[in-house]
């Protein structure tokens, strides 16, 4: 009995090593891997199969912990898609947000040499006013350079993650063909074994 258990628990972490390794972006699944691993799981049931229904509640296919893996990765993936999208709303506030203050500083600046000029009072005070206004709007036009410049940043930081967030999609339809074959050809096998 326990060189039996010995076996499953070998089968089962070996499962387990063939999931991570196939969860690598790098390494796409290849079918012989995925029937070679199926022909494994098949020949290890029937060995094993009467010990493993009677004490053994459920016991998960090697397909449905490959796909419990991609959709984990597919929730972390639309997970920070969602943070991104709210981060880029809040900057896209932010420089909305400096626009409004540029502008009003610039009416402002307006304003008061406006007044300035109809007052006729001294060229001094009409300079330095003058200067404390420019370097007022420097100051602005700095600010909202370093706003325009960080929305840009996260405007392609949003379409990176966009992009990458399809990319995940696209891989996750291939896993799910290639699950709903693989379930096929698993449920002709066990046709075939009940014939």
């Amino acid at each position: 009995m326990t060189f039996q258990w010995t076996a499953v628990a070998g089968f089962l972490y070996g499962e387990i090593a063939v999931i991570l390794v196939l969860c690598l972006p790098f390494i796409s699944p290849l079918s012989a891997v995925l029937q070679m691993a199926e022909d494994f799981y098949d020949s290890s049931m029937e060995q094993n199969g009467s010990i493993l229904e009677q004490d053994v509640p459920y016991n998960n296919s090697f397909t449905d912990r490959l796909v419990s893996c991609v959709l984990r990765r597919t929730v972390t993936l639309l997970t920070q898609l969602a943070k991104e999208m709210a981060s880029h709303a809040a900057l896209e506030m932010q420089v909305n947000d400096a626009t409004e203050a540029a502008k009003k500083y610039m009416a402002e600046n307006e304003r008061l040499q406006e007044a300035l000029s109809g007052q006729g009072s001294g060229k001094k005070k009409e300079e330095a006013t003058q200067e404390k206004l420019k370097a007022e709007v420097e100051h602005l036009k700095a600010e909202l350079q370093k706003t325009s410049t960080a929305f840009q940043k996260a405007k392609n930081e949003v379409a990176a993650v966009k992009k990458h967030s399809d990319s995940v999609r696209r891989e996750y339809d291939h896993l799910m063909k290639e699950y709903e074959r693989l379930q096929q050809s698993l449920n002709k096998a066990e046709d075939k074994k009940d014939l």
